[in-house]
Parts: C-alpha cells; structure tokens; sequence
C-alpha cells in the first residue's frame, strides 16, 4: 500500500469528477456531495503525510523494487507521530 501526492492535481480532478455528476448523484438520498466526501478523504490522507492532498493505494500484486534504500530516503515521518 502507499500514497501518492494529488496536490496538483486536484482541480483537474473535481473537474473530471463533475463531468460524471451522474454516475454519484442520487436524489433519493440526503447523503453528503459524492465530490465532497472524495475530497474530505484526499485531504485526510494528504495530512497524515505532510500534503494537502493525497490517493491511497493498494497493492494487490507484490511491488517490484529495484532498490529498496530508495523507500528509505523517501519515508515521511507523520506530523502527528514525530519520532
């Protein structure tokens, strides 16, 4: 499982989103907006690693990696649990 940084991305996203308004729609429920909720997620798992938005993952395979140091040096330590 990992995240990935979707800062920059966000806007171009929702736009994307809106253009299937139809597919999250559902007048029969008064839950919250579909695009909402997503975003409400992404800025959750964007703070918990230091990013105002992030995507969660799951690896479903085994990942490959060449060089595993590389997942060291790119390791974020939480805000909320500093080491």
């Amino acid at each position: 499982s990992f995240v990935v940084d979707i800062s920059e991305y966000v806007e171009g996203w929702v736009e994307v989103l809106k253009c299937h308004h139809s597919q999250f729609y559902n007048p029969e429920t008064e839950r919250y907006d579909f695009i909402d909720t997503l975003l409400a997620v992404a800025r959750s798992r964007g703070f918990t690693m230091g990013m105002r938005y992030a995507q969660a993952f799951i690896a479903t395979d085994p990942l490959k990696i060449d060089d595993p140091f590389m997942l060291v040096t790119q390791r974020f330590r939480s805000p909320q649990y500093p080491a």
